[in-house]
């Protein structure tokens, strides 16, 4: 029971500092409490909805169940400023020009299956097999 209330605290810190999206578990934080349930959570209000809750109302209780489950009043810090990066302008890649392609004869329809790249001694024999060559 310690480790599922362990488990919930953690998954509401990470839903807190994603800004209550709703994106902490897979499936929605629905689902995970759907399980929950019985676990040891009975003195804790479970909204039927958190997917229906709006962005305050997520806030307000996900606050206050992290501070039950930690035994102090006091909610969790203020989710951090996103940090965005300044787009850089692309480097370009120096153009290389291309290396000619070296004249190799194609194998023709006849020819042995060796002939073709990448096919060895011992990928050869396999297809021997089935009677190609």
């Amino acid at each position: 029971m310690q480790q599922g209330l362990e488990t919930l605290k953690k998954i509401l810190a990470l839903e807190c500092q994603r800004g209550f999206t709703d994106k902490a578990v897979v499936g929605g934080l629905d689902a995970f409490l759907d399980k929950c349930r019985g676990d040891g959570l009975d003195g804790f209000s479970l909204p039927n909805s958190y997917e229906g809750l709006e962005l305050s109302e997520r806030k307000r209780w996900i606050e206050s169940t992290l501070a039950k489950l930690s035994g102090s009043p006091t909610p969790p810090p203020e989710r951090p400023p996103s940090k965005t990066r300044a787009k850089t302008p692309a480097v370009k890649a120096k153009s290389a020009q291309p290396k000619p392609a070296a004249k190799e004869e194609s194998p023709q329809l006849g020819s042995p299956i060796t002939t073709l790249k990448g096919v060895q001694d011992a990928t050869a024999k396999r297809f021997a097999k089935p009677g190609v060559e």
